[in-house]
């Protein structure tokens, strides 16, 4: 997510709240704000080793996200879902979740969204090749 210099998430990132019936407006503007809250906890739950406490609030984030209609958070949260999965070695969950937020991004015409994403898919083949080769036995020299 790209952000401002204060921290908060740039305006692009914001939904449009303009185009939601003005009785939903609040519901939906309070679930983008607590989602990106749950964001910013996996963040600092990954920073301090734990994947596993970070998955639980990507999660509560892509829910949220859902129940707000924004698909560019959805896209954000999946792809933060995919992270935790591949930090973990669940790399087939890994996959479905990245490839599940690059259908979104492209969808949405976000081509710096996809590319980010496809860096976190690139990474994650690169981590599951490395664990497969340590488990192989090294190459007898005859």
């Amino acid at each position: 997510m790209r952000r401002c210099d204060d921290g908060t998430p740039q305006i692009s990132d914001r939904p449009d709240v303009t185009r939601i019936p003005h009785e939903c407006r609040d519901q939906q503007i309070s679930c983008w704000y607590r989602a990106y809250t749950h964001s910013a906890l996996s963040a600092l739950w990954e920073r301090q080793g734990r994947p596993h406490q970070a998955l639980h609030h990507d999660q509560q984030a892509l829910a949220l996200f859902r129940a707000a209609g924004h698909r560019r958070g959805q896209a954000l949260a999946l792809n933060a879902i995919g992270w935790e999965h591949a930090l973990l070695g669940h790399h087939t969950q890994a996959v479905d979740c990245y490839q599940h937020a690059l259908t979104l991004v492209r969808d949405l015409g976000d081509r710096y969204g996809a590319a980010d994403i496809l860096t976190d898919l690139d990474a994650d083949a690169v981590r599951a090749k490395l664990r497969e080769l340590d488990q192989v036995p090294p190459a007898s020299s005859s």
